[in-house]
């Protein structure tokens, strides 16, 4: 499946799309700012 990069600073939000895209079978990555995620990418 594919890889997705998750940036959102409500970190309830952002860890429950990551275990809906993660349970579909997808590799997630989750960060709270622009900085972690240029970091990720």
């Amino acid at each position: 499946m594919a890889k997705v990069l998750i940036m959102e600073d409500d970190a309830d939000q952002a860890n429950l799309l990551g275990k809906i895209l993660s349970n579909a079978g997808h590799e997630v990555e989750i960060s709270f700012t622009g900085g972690e995620a240029w970091a990720l990418m």
